[in-house]
């Protein structure tokens, strides 16, 4: 979770409630002359993040579009939240019903005026105050760069618990590969074939732990990609995946006759 340690006296806060004041003395207050000063102080914090700030970020919501004056995206582009800027002269709370009526997502937004912010997420006010000061700014920001959506927080458990296991299934597939290769006569013959298919199309001195890695690799990946991506296309499209999906073949095929064998089918 992205933790942004912001004090009042750091220099992009000083920076953001300087803007204010410089627009304020040549009489700029519309949300155009007040909305980048903010922006700039998102892309601050979004750098602490890993995240980007995308300006004018455009959401489909029924067939129509959506047009907000920011989104915080990852490098995979996805959405972590999003930013509405409005000016003093506005009404914030009749704004942020107008623009829920409109279609706009309630997950993690940021509806802001040079005042006063409100931060909505997963459809529940979390925040509403006073941004005229430094420490209702802070407390804003953080909770609206601290949002983890559910999905999100499940899919980061799932990454950490492979990193754990990956390592384990990748011996345990070696040890298996290596066995085969010692006994299993048509295991050899296959592997021997999809060697040779490596060694040229990829490079003819590629050594025959190499093509081992490979192979695990595919085995590892290849369920994930088809599960995930629905694309059971994969493997007819890759010369060197079908080669090695006739490797795997002869193992199955092994496997299951000597299960029959020893069941006495």
């Amino acid at each position: 979770m992205p933790t942004l340690n912001l004090k009042p006296t750091h220099k992009a806060i000083a920076d953001y409630y300087a803007g204010l004041e410089e627009m304020a003395q040549l009489d700029f207050f519309g949300e155009g002359a007040v909305a980048p000063a903010f922006a700039a102080l998102l892309r601050h914090c979004a750098a602490r993040t890993d995240w980007t700030l995308a300006e004018q970020y455009v959401l489909k919501r029924g067939g129509r579009a959506i047009r907000v004056d920011g989104a915080l995206v990852d490098s995979f582009k996805l959405p972590y939240g999003y930013w509405e800027a409005k000016d003093s002269d506005d009404d914030l709370e009749a704004e942020v019903a107008r623009k829920f009526q409109s279609g706009y997502p309630k997950q993690n937004i940021l509806f802001q005026s040079p005042d006063r912010a409100i931060l909505y997420q997963d459809g529940v006010r979390v925040f509403d105050g006073d941004i005229g000061a430094a420490a209702g700014l802070i407390e804003a920001l953080e909770r609206f760069f601290a949002y983890q959506p559910p999905a999100f927080e499940r899919w980061q458990e799932a990454v950490a618990e492979f990193k754990n296991e990956v390592p384990k299934l990748a011996q345990a597939l070696l040890e298996l590969i290596e066995a085969e290769r010692q006994n299993n006569k048509k295991f050899i013959d296959a592997f021997r074939g999809f060697a040779d298919l490596c060694r040229e199309t990829v490079n003819p001195n590629l050594a025959d732990k190499a093509v081992e890695e490979m192979l695990i690799q595919h085995l590892l990946t290849e369920r994930i990609f088809r599960r995930v991506f629905n694309n059971p296309d994969f493997v007819e499209r890759n010369a060197i995946a079908r080669e090695i999906e006739t490797v795997a073949w002869f193992k199955r095929v092994e496997r299951d006759r000597y299960k029959w064998r020893d069941s006495g089918e």
